[in-house]
């Protein structure tokens, strides 16, 4: 059964971890505490524009194929939809997926024919045509939320260290 909200987690995501630990320690042994934030900030930045430019040059590939809705899996309290949808590669093989993005709601009837894209290394990944900015915006909104936060923590530290 698919688990919800799974992320994958890279080398690069354990190094940010490791990398941001020992800053925050430097920083707060040396009193700076608040540029350690910065830092931090500053490096979840760059990994998660990493994460958008390698969401993107795995898109750049991408095969077209219609692709039918066959059901939906839903998540295990019943409030989340993804739909699964059965398509053909450009080699002919048949691949039955369910999409890596839930819907508070069925967007689509079953049986109903969208456009989809698949990368071909991995035919199993595919996103619908008209939904493509659903593969980054998460990166943006935390970008946004953590720069909040960070600012805020910012300011705090500031005033608690100076």
């Amino acid at each position: 059964m698919r688990k919800d909200y799974i992320m994958k987690v890279d080398k690069i995501d354990y190094a940010w971890a490791v990398i941001s630990w020992v800053v925050i320690g430097v920083t707060f042994r040396k009193g700076v505490l608040h540029f350690g934030i910065l830092i931090v900030y500053g490096l979840m930045a760059v990994l998660f524009f990493w994460h958008i430019y390698t969401v993107r040059r795995r898109i750049r590939g991408s095969e077209a194929a219609i692709g039918t809705i066959t059901g939906y899996h839903t998540s295990e309290n019943g409030r989340l939809w993804y739909p699964i949808v059965r398509y053909e590669t450009e080699e002919g093989r048949e691949v039955t997926s369910v999409y890596s993005h839930a819907s508070k709601k069925a967007d689509y009837e079953t049986g109903s024919e969208e456009m989809i894209l698949y990368t071909p290394s991995d035919p199993m990944f595919f996103y619908f045509a008209s939904r493509e900015s659903e593969l980054t915006a998460g990166y943006y909104k935390y970008l946004i939320y953590s720069g909040i936060a960070a600012i805020a923590l910012f300011l705090l530290t500031m005033k608690v260290f100076n």
